[in-house]
């Protein structure tokens, strides 16, 4: 096995059709979305080797027409998540080996919703008579595999 070794990856998702819900006319909703990954290995001794991941494991985009009849649920929403991922293996013996990795994970929520304004008032400003936006992010951390590894 070679001492180091590293690999990177990307995707991306996009509209790729409008599908017919039976519903109003809303625009479709999916928008643009990367996606990336990169993986690193490097071999510490005979029997210890570590990993290093980061990726992104999550991820949404939607815009939805400001009249579309979910708009007081959400309007737009962006989640995009990021993990970075380091890991510990051990080789115990010739047959079995054990691994342990821990999850650092990073997410934020950018969110609009409609509000519903029935005050005449505001009636003549179109369906739309209000909106709330907010950022919120969070962040997570786990022991994400404990494994291990039986050769026959």
């Amino acid at each position: 096995m070679e001492s180091r070794r590293s690999a990177a990856g990307g995707l991306t998702l996009d509209e790729i059709g409008t599908p017919d819900l039976g519903l109003a006319a809303a625009g479709y909703a999916i928008g643009f979305l990367p996606g990336a990954s990169a993986f690193y290995t490097q071999q510490l001794s005979s029997r210890v080797s570590f990993g290093l991941r980061v990726f992104s494991n999550f991820g949404l985009a939607l815009e939805y027409d400001s009249d579309w009849v979910g708009r007081y649920y959400v309007q737009k929403a962006a989640l995009p998540g990021m993990s970075v991922m380091p890991a510990l293996a051990f080789k115990v013996s010739d047959t079995v080996s054990l691994g342990v990795s821990l999850n650092a994970m990073y997410g934020l929520l950018d969110d609009t919703v409609a509000i519903n304004n029935v005050s005449p008032q505001f009636s003549k400003r179109g369906p739309l008579a209000g909106r709330v936006a907010g950022d919120y992010p969070g962040t997570s951390m786990s022991f994400a595999n404990i494994n291990a590894t039986w050769k026959f």
